[in-house]
């Protein structure tokens, strides 16, 4: 008898990395905010209908220079540059806050299919599900810049 394989879902996973420890944890939040940076870079091209030999113009750069800068791993990026490419289609990045991986775990663990956004972890910490106010969470999003 072949036993019934549950469908994947991103919150299961992340779920079991919030118990694998605390090097685990790390490298997951680590990991999950550069992807949404490079997802961020990529979708804000993307949306203003231009290539990357145009934003390369504008940057002064190559092509090839923001096709690495779309792909690799964005830790290698420096924030100026970052802040230069939103700059180039008129945008601007948010702030980044920073909260302890402990505060970061807890939310995590209680909302694993909630973007980590900072509207999203101040209403989870004001305010127990049970409460009003609750109910204002985000809905998970596609466009959300800290997921």
């Amino acid at each position: 008898m072949m036993k019934e394989q549950k469908p994947f879902r991103t919150a299961d996973a992340v779920a079991e990395v919030m118990q694998r420890g605390p090097e685990s944890r790390k490298r997951h939040f680590r990991g999950s905010f550069l992807l949404t940076v490079r997802r961020s870079l990529f979708k804000l091209r993307h949306e203003a209908g231009k290539t990357q030999a145009e934003i390369a113009e504008a940057l002064g750069t190559t092509q090839s220079a923001i096709a690495r800068l779309e792909k690799t791993d964005p830790a290698n990026i420096t924030l100026g540059r970052l802040v230069d490419y939103a700059l180039a289609w008129d945008a601007a990045p948010l702030d980044i806050g920073f909260v302890s991986v402990q505060q970061l775990t807890g939310f995590t663990i209680a909302h694993p299919e909630l973007p980590r956004t900072e509207h999203n972890f101040m209403i989870a910490f004001a305010r127990p599900e049970s409460e009003p106010g609750a109910e204002n969470l985000a809905e998970p999003t596609e466009q959300s810049p800290s997921g």
